[in-house]
């Protein structure tokens, strides 16, 4: 009798070894990218008075599209960006600017639930001119993707756990 109860323990044992090594191999990327998720999470505030001026509600209300920009001059591309980001930062904008291996040159954090991605090109002309072309791209943070996905998934599990949803209906099964 002794000898089948303790091979019972150690079957439960075996089995909880093998319940905490698929829980650990779970966890450990999530642990593991935590730090560099963390920054995306906590946004500092934005300044109202960066957010609202004249220029944008002139923007907003025009029918000029809003994802692309041109200006012509004698600066380069690279003082361009410099220039965008010193005045982001003066203005109080979190921002990131291109590391070499991202595929825009500053990414603005503008909000807990959006970003935006600038992108520039130069164009040479004669007498030393140049074209800046910029392409603005807003996209939502990883909290609101995060946020969306998990509310979508729990929508989806509450219709398909709760009975007589789909019966009482028709529509399905």
């Amino acid at each position: 009798m002794r000898r089948g109860a303790g091979g019972i323990a150690q079957k439960q044992a075996a089995i909880l070894v093998a319940a905490m090594v698929a829980l650990l191999f779970f966890l450990q990327p999530i642990v593991r990218g935590w730090a560099r998720y963390e920054g995306r999470l906590g946004l500092p505030a934005v300044p109202q008075a960066a957010r609202e001026t004249l220029d944008s509600v002139a923007l907003r209300e025009g029918d000029d599209l809003l994802n692309q920009a041109c200006y012509f001059g004698d600066m380069g591309r690279i003082e361009f960006v410099t220039g965008v980001l010193e005045r982001l930062d003066v203005q109080g904008w979190p921002n990131k600017s291109d590391t070499g291996w991202s595929g825009y040159d500053v990414e603005v954090l503008g909000s807990r639930w959006a970003h935006l991605q600038l992108t520039t090109v130069a164009e040479e002309y004669p007498k030393g001119k140049k074209m800046i072309r910029c392409r603005l791209r807003a996209a939502w943070s990883l909290q609101a993707r995060a946020v969306f996905w998990s509310a979508l998934g729990l929508e989806l599990l509450v219709i398909v756990l709760r009975p007589g949803v789909c019966r009482s209906s028709g529509c399905c099964c």
